[in-house]
């Protein structure tokens, strides 16, 4: 019986930076055609700047939907090291350390280290990304295979993979005012440990009173130590604001007393427009999904109308679902991507997406 994991799917929408002069084109129909030229996965094989990673993809067919629905281009895009081996523990419940080692794969093998399954029908994508490839790696191979190793796609164009407005979203949204992007401070905590002798500003009263009172009796002062615990600010937002305002600005280290109190910090960036937009509503607000297509879960971002907001869970669609596994490992392509396909023709047929 095949293994069932919870899989992530996210919706994306493919939109071209200028207009190909067919009306007909589509992601779904210029990556058949690239993908039909290349017979071989080796020659779908890219390398995008390290000298050992290769990206390719493997896997393409077209997959009916779950009880006679649409159909979906059913792909996924692989990446491997050439020549890694794999890291192992040896498991010993005697052994002080666990021993490790890299194990090679064999001959003519390589190890993968990161997988993306997507489904394409004509403009519309479903993506499972993993850890190691995301959606940005996908865009990228995307625009490759297109404009560089096939050129189905001219050079000086390109295929984003955006956020979606639905345009019955667009209808009840009226006249952006602005857009605000925020995110955490990481709090990273040190394995030092600070001890003080100075305490708040009552303490340290409270300890000079007391010392005055020992003196008169000839008894030693007390002493109040207070530990401190230096949690150090990272993550993409601090290192935003480091790159804006310059380390020499901001702490490099946050002392607490409690690493449970240590403070949740946010930043936020506001973007106003006080005057009139030059495009119309729709073409502003389909300009910010493209713009903010990359942002992550780490960030957060609210665009603010005359009559209400959009916020990101609204344009940035997924679900959960519980996907078969084979037995090498890998999601079972009769599986994943009828439900990608299912899926879809739901977002369309509730209005969440535009056919």
């Amino acid at each position: 019986m095949a293994e069932k994991k919870r899989r992530r799917l996210i919706y994306k929408r493919a939109a071209f930076l200028k207009a190909t002069g067919n009306a007909n084109d589509t992601l779904e129909s210029l990556l058949k055609t690239a993908l039909d030229t290349l017979a071989t996965a080796k020659s779908r094989l890219q390398n995008p700047g390290s000298s050992s990673e290769k990206r390719f993809i493997n896997y393409r067919l077209l997959h009916d939907g779950k009880n006679g629905g649409s159909k979906i281009y059913g792909c996924d895009l692989l990446v491997f090291l050439e020549g890694e081996g794999q890291s192992a523990i040896k498991i010993d419940d005697k052994a002080a350390e666990f021993q490790v080692n890299s194990i090679p794969a064999e001959k003519g093998a390589e190890f993968l280290s990161g997988s993306v399954y997507f489904g394409v029908r004509q403009n519309h994508l479903i993506v499972n990304p993993s850890r190691s490839l995301g959606l940005d790696d996908l865009e990228r191979y995307l625009n490759w295979i297109l404009t560089v190793r096939t050129q189905v796609l001219a050079a000086d164009n390109a295929v984003e993979l955006r956020h979606h407005i639905a345009e019955k979203m667009k209808e009840s949204f009226k006249k952006v005012k602005d857009i605000e992007i925020s995110a955490p401070v990481v709090m990273t905590p040190s394995p030092a440990v600070k001890e003080t002798f100075d305490g708040d500003e009552e303490a340290e009263k409270e300890r000079r009173k007391l010392a005055r009172a020992a003196k008169r009796k000839g008894e030693a002062p007390p002493t109040k130590v207070v530990r401190q615990y230096p949690v150090t600010p990272a993550g993409q937002a601090w290192g935003w604001l480091k790159s804006a305002m310059g380390s020499a600005f901001l702490p490099h280290e946050i002392n607490v007393q409690n690493l449970a109190d240590t403070p949740d910090l946010e930043i936020k960036l506001s973007l106003s427009w006080k005057g009139k937009q030059d495009e119309n509503d729709s073409d502003f607000l389909d300009a910010i999904a493209g713009h903010l297509r990359h942002v992550d879960n780490e960030l957060d971002f609210t665009i603010r109308g005359k009559n209400g907001v959009i916020t990101r869970e609204q344009v940035q669609l997924f679900d959960f679902f519980n996907v078969s596994f084979s037995e090498s490992g890998q999601p079972m392509p009769d599986d994943i991507y009828p439900k990608m396909a299912e899926w879809l023709d739901e977002l369309i047929n509730d209005g969440s997406v535009d056919p």
